[in-house]
């Protein structure tokens, strides 16, 4: 798994120049920034049927360490770190009838493994907690997610799928910071998708996710993140080629 974190701001064309500075000299107006960051891991998977109708699906990824952003930096400058948590999961899907399957999983991210980031995307109430001598620790607790769901495919391609999953944020390890986080994350979550085979190699895809409450990163569902949109709802397409 090779991995990619991009982060840029196009600055608006806000400039402050000093009157001595000959124009030929100045900066263009638009003049965005932008940073990006790698990192590598394992991914394993397998897929087996148990029995005539009964299938189970076990994979586990690696924990993929990022390099640390020099331009970016959290509330209390530290530099941006974002590595990804390892994870594993495992699951059930149970054949309902002829084109439909009805899938049950447990997932477990170890959050605990990667370093906190004091995000200014992070509540205001939350971050007024930290920054003194005085003040808990601030780490991630371990995640277990659990989801159940239905999938539906015919024999020309196309297929549909609707999944219902447990809280899909990490609450930090102190009881006192998970008190202050607790309302700005979600509980739950659903996510529907589309899919459709547009030829042999090639497919498209739509998904969608709702989520009941505010997430403390913005949207985490599909991977959408900001702190601008304020959104529970996420929306997203796609196409994928297999060689």
């Amino acid at each position: 798994v090779f991995a990619t974190q991009s982060y840029g701001v196009s600055r608006l064309g806000t400039y402050s120049y000093d009157n001595s500075i000959p124009a030929s000299y100045r900066q263009d107006i638009f003049d965005p920034f932008q940073e990006t960051s790698y990192g590598a891991g394992v991914s394993l998977a397998l897929r087996s049927e148990l029995t005539k109708g009964v299938t189970m699906e076990a994979g586990y990824r690696s924990h993929i360490n990022m390099n640390e952003f020099y331009n970016v930096h959290g509330v209390y400058s530290q530099r941006a770190d974002l590595d990804i948590p390892a994870r594993a999961k495992l699951g059930l899907a149970f054949q309902a009838s002829d084109r439909s399957w009805l899938n049950v999983s447990v997932e477990r991210v170890l959050y605990s493994e990667i370093g906190a980031f004091a995000s200014r995307n992070l509540p205001g109430k939350f971050l007024s907690m930290l920054g003194d001598t005085t003040s808990p620790s601030f780490s991630w607790d371990d995640l277990t997610v659990y989801s159940v769901g239905w999938a539906w495919a015919d024999n020309k391609g196309t297929s549909w799928y609707l999944d219902f999953s447990s809280r899909t944020q990490p609450s930090p390890s102190s009881s006192i910071l998970s008190q202050a986080i607790d309302s700005d994350l979600a509980q739950n979550a659903v996510t529907v998708g589309y899919s459709r085979r547009m030829s042999m190699s090639s497919r498209f895809n739509l998904n969608a996710a709702y989520a009941p409450a505010e997430y403390a990163f913005g949207g985490n569902i599909l991977g959408v993140t900001t702190d601008q949109l304020n959104q529970k709802f996420e929306l997203e397409a796609n196409m994928t080629w297999d060689f």
